[in-house]
């Protein structure tokens, strides 16, 4: 199952809103910088194999 995100507002109504975001944002950049750490990783052991 898909995980559901909030859609995209260029203009939060408020601080509350504002916050969400953020939250949202960075949650989806710790997520992306865990992936590329461990493609990294992964790459590193295979050169090493080599």
């Amino acid at each position: 199952m898909k995980k559901k995100g909030i859609p995209y507002s260029p203009k939060p109504r408020n601080a509350f809103e504002r916050g969400l975001f953020k939250y949202f944002e960075g949650e989806r950049d710790q997520e992306e910088k865990e992936k590329n750490q461990k493609k990294k990783s992964s790459q590193e052991k295979e050169n090493i194999e080599k």
